[in-house]
């Protein structure tokens, strides 16, 4: 562990400071500015899948819509033409 006065090697101002101590700050806040970085990043993954998955879900929700909606029509028709009412059979065991 050294002290001086000068100027300092990291960032070229005139401090008395001790070189490891600083040079741990300078690691710690370019640390922190790459967590930032990171949090942000993050961030904006997280909110384009929350975005994809609301897409996704709406896209869902309208096929299911229209797959109900198409049933439901086959249905009826099925059952305007009396095909859907044919008489059971016993089935001798």
């Amino acid at each position: 562990m050294s002290t001086f006065d000068g100027l300092c090697p990291h960032c070229g101002k005139p401090v008395q400071v001790n070189s490891e101590t600083h040079e741990l700050s300078k690691k710690n806040k370019s640390s922190n500015e790459t967590f930032a970085d990171a949090l942000k990043k993050l961030n904006a993954e997280k909110k384009a899948r929350k975005d994809q998955f609301e897409k996704k879900q709406k896209d869902l929700n309208d096929q299911k819509k229209k797959s109900d909606k198409v049933f439901k029509d086959n249905l009826d028709s099925i059952k305007e033409k009396g095909l859907g009412e044919k008489p059971i059979r016993d089935i001798d065991l």
